[in-house]
């Protein structure tokens, strides 16, 4: 399992997609993704929204 806990924070729109991109193409394993931006998340199979404020 790869655990990703805001990867993409401090890359540009462009270099977030890449990288989701090229992390997408592996069916072989679970990548939990944790991000604060919709477009980091778009492709997941199965998206969980946790309610905020805490």
């Amino acid at each position: 399992m790869l655990v990703l806990d805001e990867a993409t924070a401090s890359l540009d729109h462009g270099a977030d997609g890449a990288l989701m991109e090229l992390l997408g193409g592996s069916r072989d394993r679970a990548t939990l993704v944790i991000a604060h931006r919709r477009s980091t998340v778009e492709a997941a199979d199965r998206v969980v929204r946790l309610p905020g404020p805490w």
